[in-house]
């Protein structure tokens, strides 16, 4: 009798052990908010030389999802600069995609983008609707062509907000100055690099 109460005891004993450490890893899975993922995104952005122009390819992904909502519109504003860093306004923005994806699929695409004080914007939702995460993964092609002499480098700049109040851009707007006045609940990340 004592044999069947042994066998009984240690697969008990092991589920419980099992049971337990699951329940200490999943409460130390460490979680962040959308002020914190700022450090937890993915930006590359690429330039080629293409015929008579730049083809440039903007990529990014968050590697981690924030625990707080995920609401608002975000903005990936693309500048061509000269050696002195001065954004350049006479560039011909009219070819560009920009395409969110989850898992190497696209869930939402547009060409429509606007003007801004330094360069051109893409405005794209961030937000969760049933299992889609819009704005956790996406790229954005662009072929410039006949680019102005001093064009020099290509930088991109990301901003990610998180209060319910949408806003659409104007043309000519300084993203930074819009976003201010809706409040302080974004960030930017800034990428750089020279032009082939």
């Amino acid at each position: 009798m004592k044999q069947n109460v042994i066998v009984f005891l240690i697969p008990l004993s092991v589920m419980i052990l099992l049971f337990a450490f699951g329940f200490y890893t999943i409460n130390q899975t460490p979680v962040i908010t959308n002020e914190e993922l700022e450090s937890h995104v993915l930006l590359d952005l690429e330039a080629e030389a293409v015929n008579e122009g730049v083809e440039i390819d903007l990529t990014w992904r968050w590697t981690d999802v924030p625990e707080d909502n995920i609401v608002g519109n975000d903005f990936m504003e693309i500048i061509v600069y000269t050696e002195e860093m001065t954004p350049i306004q006479e560039v011909d923005w009219e070819t560009g995609k920009l395409t969110l994806t989850q898992s190497g699929n696209p869930i939402y695409d547009t060409e429509d983008k606007v003007l801004t004080e330094s360069g051109v914007a893409f405005t794209f939702p961030s937000k969760v609707e049933e299992e889609a995460i819009f704005g956790a993964s996406g790229n954005i092609t662009m072929f410039l062509q006949e680019l102005d002499q001093s064009a020099a480098h290509v930088g991109v700049r990301y901003y990610h907000t998180w209060f319910d109040t949408p806003f659409d851009l104007a043309a000519g707007d300084d993203i930074s100055a819009v976003i201010d006045d809706y409040g302080e609940a974004y960030w930017m990340i800034q990428r750089t690099i020279p032009l082939p």
